[in-house]
């Protein structure tokens, strides 16, 4: 029988923000768009915790609902199945499948198996594309830095002091290679000392990460 997806979604994970972005998200039939929540204890981290695909049965979906304390508003469905999105080794996500049909353990392995060829030909394209903007990344950062080149040329024959600043700058900043903080050492005594000569941004990890 075909694999009823009237309850179906696809979610990616945002490490930085801690949360789950659902970049699909159908129940009952009817799409919902633009729908993010912050980690908790769902369903959604149960597989990427669980690391492989998982199928529960509506008995064990019960107990998963109490013991996790999940305010799940809709009726308990018969089978819970789910897949893992995973890139190089890492799982950034997953797809998963509510179904209120009956159906059997052999169909419903089937289901998963066919999920499953879903999920890699999904992380294969998400890798594409995250390599295709890794590149556009790499050519910006590139052309900034060559014209930063042709420019501190200039500044050094000008000003060191503003030199070094500039170099912080390109450093630190969002259009350049946007690190937080940097710090420029000078060697001396052929090599056997460093001298800290300037630094752009504070000490502290958290105003770093604010500031940046």
């Amino acid at each position: 029988s075909l694999m009823d997806v009237s309850n179906f979604s696809v979610f990616l994970t945002n490490d930085e923000s801690k949360e789950i972005k659902f970049h699909l998200l159908y129940e009952k039939g009817r799409r919902h768009k633009g729908v993010s929540r912050s980690m908790d204890h769902g369903f959604e981290e149960y597989l990427l915790t669980s690391q492989k695909e998982i199928l529960l049965l509506r008995a064990e979906l019960k107990a998963f609902i109490q013991d996790n304390q999940i305010d799940f508003k809709d009726p308990i469905p018969m089978s819970f199945l789910g897949v893992p999105l995973r890139v190089e080794e890492k799982t950034i996500g997953g797809i998963i499948i509510r179904q209120y049909k009956d159906k059997g353990l052999e169909s419903l392995e089937r289901n998963i198996h066919v999920l499953l060829l879903v999920a890699n030909q999904v992380a294969g394209a998400i890798q594409i594309s995250q390599l295709a903007e890794a590149e556009r990344e790499d050519a910006r950062r590139l052309q900034v830095l060559q014209k930063a080149s042709t420019e501190m040329l200039r500044i050094a024959q000008e000003n060191v002091e503003q030199l070094w600043l500039t170099l912080l700058t390109i450093v630190t900043s969002s259009f350049g290679l946007g690190f937080n903080r940097a710090l420029l050492f000078l060697e001396e005594e052929n090599f056997r000392r460093l001298r800290g000569r300037m630094g752009v941004g504070t000490e502290v990890e958290e105003d770093a990460r604010y500031d940046w």
